[in-house]
């Protein structure tokens, strides 16, 4: 609950200093221009919606060169788990981070597997810490689907596709 609470904190004074900035910009705007205050609303308001389009292009344009690329970009990870020599995910794994928290939390694996399965499960989590979500849940998509495939390779009969 109290985690709660501070993500909440968080994000409003993300909001907060976003909008000083923009506000910010707004008013330079709207001093160069020689508007009142009405029109520095307007400029807030412009500058609001110019950043919702510029995310949204951005988002439908990362989002197409990730479904070009996603099965190339699986390929990749498989081979990166083979060479690591990472074991076959278990049956009930719920995710990559999981997978990697697993091995990292494993007594009986090898202490140098264990740091780099650390290493990894900060680098499949690390969108999500910093608010990245999309690239979080396409990064979660690309490393389920590529576990799947290496316990495929291994001959693991431990993950199965959800029916």
């Amino acid at each position: 609950m109290q985690i709660g609470a501070q993500i909440r904190r968080q994000t409003a004074i993300g909001l907060g200093i976003a909008l000083i900035y923009e506000a910010g910009v707004a008013f330079g705007i709207n001093k160069l221009t020689g508007g009142d205050t009405s029109s520095f609303f307007v400029w807030l308001v412009g500058i609001q919606v110019a950043a919702m389009l510029l995310w949204m292009k951005n988002s439908v344009r990362d989002w197409i060169t990730f479904v070009v690329g996603r099965k190339g970009i699986e390929s990749r990870v498989v081979q990166a788990l083979q060479q690591a020599e990472y074991p076959a995910p278990w049956q009930y794994v719920e995710s990559a981070a999981d997978y990697f928290r697993r091995i990292a939390d494993s007594p009986d694996i090898d202490p140098v597997m264990r740091v780099r399965a650390a290493r990894d499960e900060m680098m499949v989590e690390s969108p999500r810490v910093f608010n990245r979500y999309q690239d979080a849940l396409r990064l979660g998509i690309v490393m389920d689907e590529a576990l799947r495939r290496y316990a495929d390779e291994k001959g693991s009969k431990h993950l199965k596709q959800q029916p």
